[in-house]
């Protein structure tokens, strides 16, 4: 009987005990869960899912995934890491095929449509690709060239410099042009590089070198009497590179050639204190002072010879209407002649 009762007394302590561990572990439990929870909501930033459309992937223990199929772990802050991977490795894969393509078209000699297809597809190339693309259009020109295509490698050498626009394409036109003496060419595209040119012993030879091409194309100018074209050469040359003194030393003396003596006077004036053009300078003034008064001598004397000279009396001759012209009676060599008079014609006939 004693024993019996041992036993209860015993089996009751233990399940007392048992319970009250039992209900400090669930209350442990539930307090860590509580504060965890609590935490998460002061330390994270609630994430933005779009719920409409989520997916279950049921083979991932139910994550939740965007519609990329992309996985939502930490509250969905992997979304843009792996959206921007997938963007990069598009970009990848469609690049040798847009290299391809255009090789394709560069090698057919279709310069028009390489243009208009690395123009669209610009964007869509990496820097490296895209000087891959120049290397190939360059190394092309200069086969171009040697096989006699000279018309094929000018196009090429131009579109260069319309799809990059850069310093070295229009060195590479520019260096082409020269050896092919298209003067013009080769004026305007070494002016470009000039205005491109950021290395100062680079641009002191450039400069150097567009004084010469200058010079040559305005000899081809005058050679075709376009006085005007020549002086247009220089003063674009004056305005790009304004401090430059064979410049406007070349200036001065093409709008003197136009008559426009002020003006070069003026610039001349302003060279007198440069080392390398005040004696040229000085003689260019000198020699337009001489003309000046020579000018103004023989106006005088021309005029006094004419107020010396008696007036002469002026013969009428009658016009005998023709259309839209006249006609004159007159006599050659004894015999009555009908002429036809014509005032615009640039060489007189019979």
């Amino acid at each position: 009987m004693k024993n019996f009762k041992t036993f209860w007394i015993l089996l009751t302590v233990l399940i007392g005990f048992g319970g009250w561990g039992i209900f400090l572990l669930v209350k442990n439990s539930s307090i860590g869960q509580s504060l965890e929870l609590f935490e998460s909501f002061n330390n994270t930033k609630a994430p933005s899912i779009d719920l409409e459309h989520t997916k279950i992937d049921a083979t991932d223990d139910r994550k939740p995934t965007n519609n990329l199929g992309i996985i939502l772990e930490n509250g969905g802050r992997q979304r843009k890491t792996s959206a921007t991977a997938i963007t990069n490795q598009t970009k990848e894969q469609i690049e040798p095929s847009l290299i391809a393509s255009a090789n394709e078209l560069l090698y057919s000699g279709d310069v028009d449509s390489l243009m208009s297809f690395i123009n669209e597809h610009y964007s869509d190339l990496s820097t490296d690709s895209l000087n891959i693309l120049r290397q190939n259009i360059r190394l092309e020109a200069i086969s171009r060239d040697s096989g006699g295509a000279s018309a094929t490698a000018l196009k090429l050498f131009t579109a260069l410099t319309q799809i990059f626009d850069d310093l070295q394409a229009w060195k590479d036109l520019s260096r082409y042009a020269i050896t092919q003496q298209n003067w013009k060419l080769a004026f305007n595209s070494t002016l470009k590089t000039s205005l491109l040119e950021n290395d100062s012993l680079a641009l002191t030879e450039t400069l150097t070198s567009l004084a010469t091409i200058a010079q040559r194309h305005a000899n081809e100018l005058v050679a075709q009497g376009n006085t005007l074209g020549t002086s247009e050469i220089f003063e674009s040359l004056y305005l790009s590179h304004s401090g430059h003194p064979r410049f406007q030393f070349d200036y001065a003396n093409s709008l003197l050639a136009l008559g426009r003596t002020n003006e070069a006077k003026t610039l001349f004036s302003q060279l007198l204190g440069n080392s390398e053009f005040s004696t040229l300078s000085r003689e260019a003034l000198a020699k337009i002072s001489a003309n000046e008064r020579e000018n103004s001598t023989q106006r005088v004397a021309k005029e006094q010879r004419e107020e010396q000279e008696p007036e002469r009396p002026g013969i009428r001759i009658p016009l005998i209407p023709y259309g839209t012209s006249f006609l004159i009676n007159t006599r050659i060599n004894g015999r009555p002649v009908t002429l036809l008079l014509d005032t615009g014609a640039s060489i007189t006939s019979l």
